[in-house]
Parts: C-alpha cells; structure tokens; sequence
C-alpha cells in the first residue's frame, strides 16, 4: 500500500514539475529600474522612456520609433517565453515586443537579426516583423479578427522555439489566443531567418508619426518551462526521500 502510494505521489510531482513555468526574469517596475534600460530613436528624434509609479511610460515623439531594452545582459534562450503587460496606449502608437542580437532595435544596425510582434496602430491586428542584418525578411499580418481595440489592456507572448523560430499570442482579457496566419488560433510557428544560437536581447518599441503619442508597459518578463528530465530528477528525490522515512 506504502509502495502505490509512493508511485502514486511520483507521478504527482513529476507532473507538476514538468508542466509548471518558473520565471526567470521579471522587471514589475515597482522601482527606477530606467539606468537598466538604454533608449535609442530608430527613425528620427524626440523619443524618450521614463519608470515610475510601477510602469514604463514610452514616448516615440513624431515619426519616430523610441527602442527600449534591456541592456545589462542578453537573456532570452530558445524554450523561454518572453511577455510584457500593455497597460494603455495614448494616440494610438504601433506598439512592438522585440528581441535583437543587439540592445536595439533589430533594425538599427547592419548586422541585426531579430524579430518584432507588432500591435498595428491602424486597425489593432498583429504582425511578426523578421530581420536579418537589420533588413526586414517577412511582414505577416495576422487575420483581422485576432485584433485589439484601443482602449483595451493587452498582454503580448514571444515564444523562442528554436534558433530561428518564434511563436505569438496575446490576451486581452479573455484568455491566450495564439496567432496564425490562416485564421484560426492554433499556435503556428514562425520563422526568423536568422537570429543565430546565442542569448537574445529584449526590448520594447513604439512607433507613431504624430507627437504626444505614448504606450504604458508593465512586467516585462520572461518565463520557461523546465525540461522534463529535471522534474523526473525532482521527483524522484522526493520518492528517495519518501523510501528514507519508511
């Protein structure tokens, strides 16, 4: 009876282990965290980026991307999910979660490789924007119903498959929905042509050719999936440890 037991609590942990997300970077911005950040106008002037009161207010200025990421370490890893709350957009911005070879845009420089998951300030749809040595190598718009209005809080999801491939949802409000090309909501994957076998930076963008335009971030971050063989390794510590106290 002991000995099903056992099992029966192997089996529970190794699940739960397996299927369980860790987060592996979370910036909640419940602090200046700004001298973490650098901030670069991609597309002309007058952009800017502050921290306060728990969120990240950027401004892009007039027909002007404003790139901010995180540049203290390159962080995202294939297997990883790479999220960020959008709290409110003001003036309707493009509204881009980004991840570069470099700590800017994946298009700033020549030797950039990179992908965007676009919020289109037009019509709310979404678009995986791909680059290799800064040049864009697809634009996918998404079908029109996975859409976003303006005033509606949203989260965005980057999912890093492989090297060079990426997967995409959000959710507003009503649960995850993936985004595919087709039309439906199953997750497709996306190819990036290029962001090479190493750590990838993180950042965001906004982008509009009016001033006064600004989106407000909150919990940029990053979570994984732990392989399954670590949480066979955990479970089968806490059976050990089960057949020690017997």
């Amino acid at each position: 009876m002991e000995h099903k037991k056992s099992l029966v609590f192997l089996a529970a942990l190794t699940a739960i282990c397996t299927t369980s997300s860790a987060v592996s970077f979370l910036d909640d911005l419940s602090t200046d965290t700004s001298a973490n950040y650098d901030g670069v106008d991609t597309s002309g002037s007058g952009g800017s980026f502050s921290i306060s009161g728990g969120t990240m207010e950027i401004s892009p200025g007039s027909s002007n991307t404003h790139s901010v990421f995180y540049d203290v370490s390159a962080l995202f890893d294939i297997g990883e999910t790479l999220s960020v709350d959008v709290v409110s957009l003001t003036s309707t911005p493009d509204f881009r979660l980004s991840v570069s070879t470099s700590p800017v845009g994946p298009n700033e420089f020549a030797a950039d490789d990179g992908v965007r998951l676009k919020r289109d300030q037009t019509d709310g749809s979404f678009l995986f924007q791909a680059y290799t040595n800064s040049t864009t190598a697809t634009d996918t718009e998404y079908h029109d119903s996975l859409s976003v209005s303006d005033g509606t809080p949203f989260t965005l999801y980057l999912t890093r498959e492989t090297d060079n491939t990426f997967s995409a949802a959000f959710d507003a409000g009503s649960g995850l929905v993936q985004l595919n090309t087709t039309g439906g909501t199953e997750k497709e994957i996306l190819s990036a042509g290029d962001t090479g076998n190493g750590l990838l930076y993180i950042g965001v963008e906004a982008y509009n050719q009016i001033s006064g335009a600004s989106a407000t971030i909150d919990n940029l971050r990053i979570t994984a999936v732990p392989e399954a063989a670590t949480g066979l390794l955990i479970g089968l510590s806490g059976l050990a440890l089960l057949r020690r106290r017997r």
